[in-house]
């Protein structure tokens, strides 16, 4: 339920929220079992938190590797033009 998931605000459950309704709109299973029980399953109830959490897990380390590859990490780094060369000395490659 998309009440139930906005109680906990994470962009990962909101998602993966988004996606289960999206799979399961329309689902005749779904429909013949609304008001047959108290409550769904808790292996059911857990998937966009336990998925949720494992995307933004994912997401995030997507832009840290990004941010690396798109990184200098020589050192010493070398700038500037032929004609002006500069040199740094750093320690990104820590």
């Amino acid at each position: 339920d998309e009440t139930v998931l906005a109680m906990r605000p994470s962009p990962g459950i909101e998602a993966v929220g988004a996606s289960l309704r999206h799979l399961l709109d329309g689902s005749g299973l779904i429909a013949a079992a609304r008001g047959s029980r108290t409550q769904d399953a808790l292996s059911l109830r857990a998937v966009p938190h336990v998925h949720g959490a494992a995307r933004e897990v994912l997401d995030r380390s997507a832009q840290l590797v990004d941010r690396e590859l798109a990184s200098v990490t020589d050192n010493p780094v070398v700038a500037g033009t032929p004609d002006e060369p500069q040199v740094f000395s750093q320690a990104h490659p820590v």
